[in-house]
C-alpha cells in the first residue's frame, strides 16, 4: 500500500495539478493500493471538502479497487462510498467504550485504521471478530501482536503500517503492508519482487529517518514526491 502525499502550494492552498501528475505517474506502477488522505497525506489537517477534492483527482486516475480512502469524518464515508472506494475509518477514541461505538458504526464492509498518535484506546483481535468490518489497519504494533490479529480472525485484510521488514510484516499474517518510501515515486520503480522492494525501501528510509521526527519525515517525502511529479 502506497500512502499519497498531499500537495499544497506556496500559499497553502491544495495543488490539484501536482496531484493529477503524481496520481497519472503513480497509477502506471504496479502498486496494488492507494492510501489517500492518511496520515501520511496530513489527513487530520484538511476538510471534508479537501479531502473530498483530493479523492475526485485520485479517481479520475484509478479504479476505486485500487484506492483507499482515510476517512475522519462521516462526510468522508459516504463520499468514499459515492466514489465507489474502501473507506478506512480513522479510530479515534478516547475510551474502549468510545472505539467499540465507532467500530460497530463503521460501514459493512469498511477498514479500520488503529495508530496510538490517533486513537488513545487501541484496537483488540477480538473487537475486530466480533465486528463486521473486513480490514485493519494496524501501525505501532510488533509482528507478535500481528500473527495474534490474524490467528483470531482470519478472514480479515490485515495491513501493517510499517515497511521496514516487509517479509516479517507478511510472515506474520499482514497482507499488505504499507511502504511510506515508495511514495518519493522512487526513478526507477522497482520490479514486483519482495527483494527489490525492500532494496528501495531501505535506502529511501534511512535518507528520509534524516529528517527527524513524524511531521519532518512527511515533508521529506512529499519534497521528493514534487520533484519526482516534475513534468520531464
Amino acid at each position: 500500500m502506497v500512502p499519497a502525499p498531499t500537495f499544497r502550494d506556496g500559499v497553502g492552498e491544495l495543488d490539484l495539478g501536482i496531484t493529477h501528475r503524481y496520481a497519472e505517474r503513480l497509477a502506471m506502477t504496479w502498486a496494488p493500493v492507494v492510501l489517500v488522505s492518511g496520515p501520511m497525506g496530513q489527513g487530520e489537517d484538511m476538510s471534508s471538502s479537501e479531502r473530498a477534492g483530493v479523492l475526485d483527482v485520485w479517481r479520475r486516475h484509478l479504479s476505486g479497487g485500487r484506492l483507499v480512502a482515510a476517512c475522519w469524518s462521516d462526510a468522508d464515508i459516504a463520499h468514499a462510498q459515492d466514489s465507489d472506494v474502501r473507506a478506512l475509518v480513522m479510530l479515534q477514541a478516547a475510551t474502549t467504550t468510545e472505539l467499540v461505538k465507532q467500530i460497530e458504526a463503521a460501514p459493512m464492509g469498511a477498514w479500520v485504521y488503529s495508530n496510538p498518535r490517533y486513537s488513545h484506546a487501541m484496537l483488540t483481535p477480538e473487537l475486530i471478530v466480533s465486528s463486521r468490518v473486513s480490514g485493519v489497519k494496524l501501525s505501532k504494533v510488533t509482528t507478535r501482536e500481528l500473527a495474534e490479529f490474524r490467528t483470531a480472525a482470519p478472514s480479515v485484510t490485515i495491513v501493517h503500517g510499517s515497511s521496514r521488514s516487509i517479509s516479517s510484516s507478511i510472515t506474520a499474517g499482514a497482507d499488505l503492508v504499507t511502504a511510506p518510501p515508495l511514495a518519493t515515486l522512487p526513478q526507477p520503480w522497482p520490479a514486483k519482487s519482495l527483494n527489490a522492494v525492500q532494496d528501495v525501501v531501505d535506502r529511501i528510509q534511512w535518507d528520509v529517518d534524516q529528517a527527524g521526527d513524524h511531521a519532518a519525515r512527511v515533508r521529506r517525502i512529499t519534497d521528493i514526491a514534487v520533484r519526482n511529479s516534475a513534468p520531464s
